[in-house]
């Protein structure tokens, strides 16, 4: 079973985790469970890779958008309210979501 293991998992990229692994087993005749695979897995030393989804701007059709850097990391002016730095990461402007009245 282990080398079984370690053949399906070159196949498919290593992207099986211990649920489709024991599918595939359990096609090629093997009843067994979803912790026993994942012991089986664990000798058999895969491990299954997620695919990471890549972030996209809609607006710009580009990926990974970033701000220059004005400031060069110089945050103390000469005078006060001339800039403006911080970290927004999200903020919600409900942009494109339907209210429905009732």
């Amino acid at each position: 079973m282990i080398k079984l293991i370690k053949q399906t998992a070159i196949e498919v990229g290593y992207t099986y985790g211990k649920r489709r692994m024991r599918v595939v087993l359990n096609n090629q005749g093997y009843n067994i469970g979803i912790y026993q695979t994942a012991t089986l897995m664990k000798k058999a030393n895969v491990v299954a890779i997620r695919p990471r989804k890549r972030h996209y701007y809609p607006n710009t059709r580009l990926m990974f958008k970033k701000a220059k850097n004005l400031l060069n990391r110089v945050f103390e002016q000469q005078s006060i309210n001339t800039h403006w730095v911080g970290d927004i990461t999200y903020i919600k402007t409900y942009q494109g979501e339907r209210l429905i009245d009732q």
